[in-house]
């Protein structure tokens, strides 16, 4: 376990899906990124952003963000455990890793490939 989480977070591949057609990474494209997002922000709860229109059609990019820090963060905790953990959340690494993602969003967002993908993706 720890093994596989240390691969995931090497070179951020825990956000990459697979390779498309002419063999390019899809950033942020990760299978484990979008069953996250569609399972806490769009389930069918009432505070679920399935309840406004502007969401029905995107995952919103700070979002997407939140969740691929959480997913970093217990990527971590397998890392450096080798089991899950019940530990409570820390707010500032979780802002810390969301602030980073957030600028490797943006580096992909402005990128004339990646970005385009990005936008369609989401």
């Amino acid at each position: 376990v720890k093994k596989k989480a240390t691969q995931l977070l090497e070179s951020a591949q825990y956000l990459h899906g697979d390779l498309d057609s002419l063999g390019r990474t899809s950033n942020f494209a990760h299978s484990a990124l979008k069953k996250t997002c569609l399972a806490v922000y769009y389930c069918t709860s009432s505070k679920s952003l399935c309840w406004f229109a502007e969401f029905q059609e995107s995952v919103p990019v700070k979002a997407l963000a939140l969740v691929a820090a959480i997913i970093c963060y217990i990527l971590m905790t397998f890392k450096k455990h080798g089991v899950a953990k019940n530990e409570t959340l820390c707010g500032d690494k979780i802002e810390e890793a969301c602030n980073n993602i957030t600028r490797l969003i943006d580096q992909v967002w402005y990128d004339d490939y990646h970005g385009s993908k990005l936008n369609k993706m989401l």
